[in-house]
């Protein structure tokens, strides 16, 4: 097949050198660091010709728009990268020469693979990527050769088997944290590939392969996979144990399989640990098992970490793969490569389509970006093609399922790959089998498309169009209607790579010849298919991709005028033509709105709105936000005419109002709507909008009872600000405000418990006195609370003129207003008596009669209104006082009160009043709000309260606020009692509408206070009464509250909940959290995450401190990131608000003693630190005593120098420390025992130096195990518990590992059985010497000795090196039972897979 096509490729497929590598060297699968594609043969290249097509999408940053959507929604997979330049240099995927003789070494790498995100990280990946992408390489072209050639060698030679002369190691990748303990061991050696059993044979050890379909890994036919959870055998899993097996480990392989095929994610997990503790060798049927196992209950998105590891462990074990091996991993791969694409083309439809409906995103487009660059970092298709060749190397092609070709082609279009492609196809097409599935020739056609190769695309339709005739496609007579579809499928892909190339006439005539078969519904793949909505749906964008919007829209509307629509894609109707389906219809709108075709838009969505439900498909909210965005976005860009802009606002508003989605997002809509309609002078219909917009939220807020006060003031905000606007565009002289809009506004405005906002009181009684002399108000209509509104506006009118106009209210020309006798003259002349106005409201109006015509015409001039107004009239007085009395004793809202617990009881029987004066002597006294407070000036400032207190007067509750938390940092908790029983007390005298938050401001000091003074179970007390009121604390007393998450097994939890619940909450974080949450992640060594929220923090325009960046850099120092921890350290010293401080130096020190041992670095950093003037600290000292005396080569008397020099500097102590780092040089690394010794025994001889502590203890019994001489170890514990020195787990771990070491495992057993375990979830205390001697608790020698997980491992190791596996496994059991962190315990159960006993 593809006679025509094999000459005009651009290079040549050849056989690939080496095929009889194993696996492990054939398997080049990604690497730990960002280049894991350079060296593969497979997958990163261009296809023939221009490079702008691209070799595959990871070399490729851009995107052609939504084009592509149509065959992703119409289930053909195409290639979504666009064009670029031919600037690019490739180097060819194969030799375009004869095989030559020379054997050439392919790459040799650990399989591994690299995180990919949150949701995808499994291991950790190097955290380099998280700072910074690395540039990609070139590649150049080599000589072509013609494919014609290519494809007659590969098919006219057999494949050689050739024994490797010798193993080939392994390559250790860079310096990235490596991926897990069973990556990081010494380098295996690769053993060679033996010759392929005989058939038979490798019949008996093969399951058999049912597999049939491209998304089903090898092995036999089971039901649909549920979703379920990740199957990394060293991840985190439930203490549930797996399901006991029988010895038979065929049995057991069985087993495996049907949890595989069940989805039953954690017993897959249970069992291949199971397998991996129980039998040292598993069988390769059993690896096989645990493969497809994990395969099939992998989550769709997650890395393939799990199985890789798997694959990994089966090479150390020595046994060789089988095609089975290779059929499923390839699965895995192509599967794997599929969900990268396709979450690709999510991101970039995302950012494209984020411009359509004009909306802020959660994730930032430049985020999207990165996101897409980072899944471009993985290269499953070329590890796919490198198994690939592994196959064919052992003559084992045969053998793979055809799935397993579709697939790999399937991926080699998508990344557009010619020579990978046509390699498959050639080797397919050399198999027993004869016909072809469908899915070869379209993807085939894809491929040739996606570089721009026009006619040999064509050229594989032709041969597909024969092959159909021929009856050489695949055929299943009971799968009719699926090879329908692909038929149509493939006919509708030719039509798009037309398209694509420039040529619409060919396309055209494709969809003439469907239009005019006659084969009807049920045609053979022998006939031409009929046209169905995927195929016009195709033309459509077609013409769209082209830029030829008329005719893409032309053949929309054609379309339109058809009787009716297919209620899926590929159903046919006799061949007759469609209403386009929903596809065609997505597509369309966007077109439109992005070319600004703003009246076809609103036209076509109107009819969408009438027929969406006969046609068998909804309006998704994306489409509607498309419409009001686009409609926005013309109203303002372009001159409008006011009549037409208001006609399509309240069309946008009434499409609203029919159907309105629930969210926030429609908050945005309805407001800029009603915005636009006030901006153009549209006041009635606008604020009549408005009005039902906030009644309906309203509602639905009180039925929240869990967020209702957050809802409400939400809403009170949104009211407040339109009815600014409404007022304020009115102001200008903007059409006409009429009264009904006005009152509608301060009728919503009551509804809301809002004041009304009295600077508009000239606008509203203006227009009441204007609609009155149109006789349009509709008297009958008002209400009680209208006659309430009204008269306030009036009476605080009046007064403010009273007074001489001091809130410069706006004289309004033609103002209409009557006056409030007038007002009084309508409320009367409609039967209304004067006391249905409330109380404060008749006092204050008959008070404004009195100030204008004096107390004695006051009362002649109510009288003539009725018996009523008299009377108040007369009364005014005693009116007067009762006002008063109820507005004193009248309680505030309900919900607005503390409970009860949240009162302490109230000391003070004269009510408090708030004195400003107070409160400004007070703030003096504390100085800056974010300075620290001397003890004096806070000493001072509390007697000054208190004395205010003996005279009834207190501060402001923000002064009583910054007096509670600065009491609580220096522990004195009676005082804070004190100021927050005053709080209680002034929280009752103020404003209901201000309690809430008044009251919220003073519980979260107290949560400050609290946590500073120690109590921080009565911190979160104070949190949970502020999250019950739907409100939530403030970013500080969330930093604190993670800063003091501690002595437990897994702080990094508990803090990582309360930063998501500030998150999730709307508390924007501040410095001081950010900071706090930086440090709890570095320390439990969760660097990517930490460098995460670093680049976030950074992004919110916070500008990162020092101790920032000493955190972030700790973080990739605990991983062995050096790479990313000296890039942090240029970028910290180079930004514009470093203050150098000693943390960051020690830890780049510390990194470079430690983790990547250099003594120049570690001198270079200390050099610096001398250079910004920081004094070296304590810690300072010992990594440079490290430095010289336990880096090759060892320097002693530079070492000794320093030590020298730090008993001259007397502003720092001596510590056990020190003199560990002195032991440990001359024991461990100089091997002098006795040295070593003197040291330990001389310490008290030096001046300043402390009595030997547990540090120092610890580094002499290591020393003491390092020289094997445990008869000096009961010596040296019996002068730690002589020099009263309490023994740590630390130190019981060199006991264990010295005794191992010499085979007296009973006193090593004993050693540990005498520790004890601290309570479950209860990190183990005392096992940490302090900073400084001074800080020592002085714990009892006799205290219990608490085990650490790191006792743990050097006892099963212990028992391990020793042969005892079953001991080491029950170990493993009673530590599941302790409930560590999962990650602690499989880094521990990991141990059983290192076969050397503890050094």
């Amino acid at each position: 097949m593809l006679p025509h096509i094999l000459h005009s490729t651009g290079r040549a497929v050849a056989v690939v050198q080496n095929q009889t590598h194993t696996i492990r060297n054939v398997l080049q699968l990604q690497s730990s660091g960002p280049s894991s594609g350079s060296g593969s043969n497979w997958g990163n290249g261009p296809g023939p010709g221009s490079s702008k097509y691209g070799a595959g999408s990871r070399f490729y940053a851009g995107y052609n728009s939504a084009g592509r959507a149509v065959t992703q929604a119409n289930a053909v997979t195409s290639h979504e990268v666009s064009q670029s330049d031919d600037t690019e240099e490739f180097t060819p995927r194969r030799t375009i020469l004869p095989a030559p003789q020379k054997r050439h070494r392919m790459r040799s790498s650990s399989v591994s693979i690299p995180g990919t995100g949150r949701n995808e990280r499994g291991e950790k990946m190097g955290v380099l990527m998280t700072v910074q992408l690395h540039t990609r390489g070139k590649h150049a072209f080599a000589p072509v050769e013609s494919m014609a050639s290519a494809k007659e060698r590969l098919l006219a030679d057999p494949l050689p088997i050739v024994q490797p002369t010798q193993p080939l190691l392994v390559r250790r990748n860079s310096t990235s944290a490596p991926l897990s303990p069973l990556l990081n061991a010494s380098e295996p050696l690769v053993p060679p590939l033996p010759t392929p059993p005989p058939e038979g044979s490798r019949q008996q050890k093969r399951k058999p392969s049912v597999s049939a379909t491209a998304e089903s890994p090898k092995a036999p036919a089971s039901p649909q996979q549920k979703q379920s959870t990740a199957t990394d055998p060293s991840a985190p899993q439930t203490v549930t144990p797996p399901p006991t097996p029988e010895d038979d480990s065929v049995t057991h392989a069985g087993v495996l399989r049907s949890l595989g095929r069940k989805g039953d994610a954690t017993s897959v997990a249970n069992s291949i640990r199971y397998m991996l503790m129980h039998w040292e060798t598993p069988t390769l049927d059993q690896f096989n098992a645990a493969i497809f196992a994990s395969i099939k209950t992998r989550t769709p998105g997650t890395p393939l970490t799990g199985i890789i590891k798997l694959y990994n462990i089966m090479l150390e074990k020595s046994i060789v793969p089988d095609v089975d091996t290779y059929d499923n991993l390839i699965h895995a791969l192509t599967k794997r490569d599929l969900e990268i694409h396709r979450a690709k083309v999510s991101l970039e439809l995302r950012n494209k389509r984020t411009a359509l409906v004009g909306r802020t995103e959660a994730v930032a487009p430049e985020d999207d970006q990165a996101r897409i660059n980072e899944l471009n970092q993985e290269d499953n298709f070329a590890s796919a093609m490198s198994l690939f060749e592994g196959v064919l190397a052992i003559g084992g092609k045969d053998q793979l399922h055809e799935s397993t070709f579709v697939r790999l082609l399937k991926c080699a279009a998508n990344n557009a790959d010619v020579n990978s492609a046509i390699h498959i196809f050639a080797q397919m097409e050399a198999r027993r089998e004869t016909k072809v599935p469908h899915g070869v020739y379209r993807y085939l056609i894809l491929t040739f498309s996606n570089v721009g190769q026009i006619d040999q695309a064509e050229e594989i339709f032709q041969e597909y169009v024969s092959a159909g005739k021929a009856g050489k496609l695949r055929h299943f007579s009971n799968m009719a209607d699926v090879e329908r579809q692909a038929q149509i499928m493939t006919w509708n892909v030719m039509i798009e790579a037309y398209f694509r190339a420039a040529m619409p006439d060919k396309a055209i005539g494709l969809v003439d010849q469907m239009v005019n078969s006659v084969a009807g519904d049920h045609f053979t793949s022998a006939d031409v298919p009929i046209t169905t909505s995927s195929t016009f749906s195709t033309v459509i964008n077609g013409f769209l991709q082209a830029g030829d919007i008329q005719s893409a829209l032309a053949w929309f509307d054609k379309l339109l005028g058809q009787e009716r629509a297919p209620e899926d894609p590929f159903q046919g109707l006799g061949g007759n033509a469609m209403r386009p389906d929903a596809l065609a219809w997505f597509l369309m709108l966007d077109a439109l709105a992005i070319h600004g075709k703003i009246d076809d838009l609103n036209r076509l969505y109107k009819i969408l709105k009438v027929i969406h439900v006969e046609d068998h498909f909804q309006i998704r909210s994306s489409d509607r936000l498309i419409v009001h965005t686009a409609n926005m976005e013309n109203l303002k860009n372009n001159d409008v005419d006011n009549a037409t802009a208001i006609e399509t606002l309240q069309f946008l508003l009434e499409d609203l109002q029919d159907t309105l989605p629930p969210g926030f997002r429609d908050h945005r809509l309805t407001l800029d709507i009603c915005r636009e309609l006030v901006s153009r002078g549209a006041y009635d219909v606008s604020c009549r909008a408005f009005y039902e917009f906030i009644t309906k939220q309203t509602a639905d807020a009180m039925g929240d009872s869990t967020r209702m006060h957050t809802k409400y003031l939400r809403l009170q905000d949104l009211t407040t600000k339109f009815i600014a606007h409404v007022y304020d565009t009115a102001s200008t002289g903007l059409g006409e405000l009429s009264f009904l809009s006005a009152l509608t506004l301060a009728r919503l405005a009551f509804q809301l418990s809002l004041k009304p906002q009295l600077k508009f009181a000239p606008f509203f009684l203006d227009s009441y006195g204007r609609t009155k002399y149109l006789n349009l108000i509709p008297y009958e209509d008002l209400i009680l609370e209208d006659w309430n509104i009204l008269f306030t506006y009036a009476v605080h009118f009046e007064t403010n003129g009273l007074d001489g106009n001091p809130e410069g209210l706006p004289e309004l020309p033609g103002f209409a207003y009557g006056g409030l006798i007038s007002l009084l003259e309508d409320l009367a002349g409609h039967g209304l008596a004067f006391d249905v106005l409330d109380e404060d409201i008749r006092q204050r109006v008959i008070g404004v009669i009195d100030r204008q015509f004096g107390e004695q015409a006051r009362v002649d001039v109510l009288a003539r209104f009725g018996p009523s107004y008299l009377e108040a009239a007369q009364q005014y007085d005693q009116l007067r006082y009762s006002a008063l009395e109820n507005a004193l004793t009248q309680p505030p809202d309900a919900f607005l009160q503390p409970v009860e617990s949240q009162v302490l009881a109230n000391e003070y029987q004269t009510p408090l009043k708030q004195d400003a004066y107070l409160g400004k002597s007070i703030n003096t006294l504390l100085g800056p709000l974010m300075a620290s407070i001397p003890v004096e000036p806070l000493n001072k400032a509390y007697r000054m309260f208190e004395e205010g207190l003996q005279k009834g007067i207190v501060p402001n509750l923000g002064v009583i606020g910054r007096l509670i938390q600065s009491e609580g940092r220096v522990r004195d908790t009676d005082k804070v009692r004190e100021l927050y029983t005053a709080a209680q007390t002034v929280l009752q005298t103020i404003p209901a509408e201000h309690q809430l938050y008044e009251w919220a401001h003073i519980e979260d000091n107290m949560i400050i206070a609290l946590a500073h003074a120690g109590h921080v179970d009565a911190a979160h007390v104070h949190r949970f009464r502020i999250l019950d009121q739907g409100l939530c604390p403030s970013a500080d007393s969330y930093g604190i509250l993670i800063q003091l998450v501690k002595d437990t097994t897994d702080d990094t939890s508990g803090a990582m909940a309360l930063f998501q619940e500030a998150v999730e909450r709307g508390v924007k974080p501040n410095m001081y959290l950010y900071n706090n949450i930086i440090s709890k992640l570095s320390k439990a060594r969760k660097a990517d995450y930490a460098l995460e929220l670093f680049q976030q923090m950074k992004a919110s325009g916070i500008r990162a401190s020092s101790i920032t960046y000493g955190a972030v850099i700790g973080a990739c120092a605990r991983v062995g990131d050096v790479a990313s921890a000296e890039s942090l350290f240029r970028e910290m010293v180079h930004s514009p608000n470093f203050k150098p401080r000693v943390p960051p130096y020690n830890t780049m020190m510390q990194l470079h003693t430690t983790t990547k041992p250099y003594r120049l670095s570690v001198l270079y950093y200390y050099e610096e630190m001398e250079k910004a003037g920081v004094k070296p600290s304590a810690h300072t000292y010992k990594l440079l005593l490290d430095a010289y005396g336990s880096i090759e080569p060892v320097d002693l008397p530079s070492m000794e120098e320093v030590f020298s020099k730090l008993q001259k500097d007397t502003s720092v102590e001596i510590t056990g420390a020190h003199f560990a780092s002195l032991i440990n040089a001359y024991g461990c690394v100089s091997k002098d025992l006795d040295r070593a010794l003197s040291m330990f025994e001389s310490m008290g001889t030096y001046p300043r130096a402390p009595k030997p502590d547990a540090v120092a203890f610890e580094a002499v019994i290591n020393v003491i195990v390092a020289h094997k001489r445990t008869d000096l170890l009961p010596v040296y514990v019996n002068k730690m518990i002589e020099a009263g020195v309490h023994m740590t787990a630390y130190i019981a771990n060199f006991l264990i590992k010295g005794y191992a070491n010499v085979g007296d495992m009973e006193q090593a057993r004993a050693i540990f059985e005498s520790l004890s375990n601290p309570p479950t979830g209860v990190a183990a205390p005392n096992n940490h010497a302090p900073h400084s001697p001074d800080m020592n608790e002085g714990v009892s020698v006799t205290a219990p000795v608490y085990r650490e997980p790191s006792t743990w491992e050097v006892m099963v190791r212990a028992e391990f090196g020793a042969g005892n596996r079953d001991a080491a496994i029950e170990l493993l059991e009673r530590l599941k039972e302790r409930q560590y962190p999962e990650a602690v315990y499989n880094r521990i159960s990991g141990v059983l897979t290192d076969y050397s006993v503890p050094q």
